[in-house]
């Protein structure tokens, strides 16, 4: 998360889970909240979002 972000597809890919399924209610708020943003199927933290990366980390795992 912290330099590129997470490629949607690839990690689905790589780990066969689906990250936006598992952590919907998670996404949504740090979406709502503006501290990421979800284009052309990367999830990329915002400024505020790396505020907190590695709290962001700890519950998308």
């Amino acid at each position: 998360m912290r330099s590129e972000g997470i490629d949607v597809a690839g990690f689905r890919k790589k780990y066969r889970r689906d990250l936006l399924a598992e952590h919907k209610a998670t996404i949504d708020q740090l979406l709502s909240d503006r501290m990421a943003v979800l284009e052309a199927g990367w999830l990329r933290l915002t400024p505020k979002g790396y505020l907190v990366c590695d709290e962001i980390c700890a519950t998308l795992r």
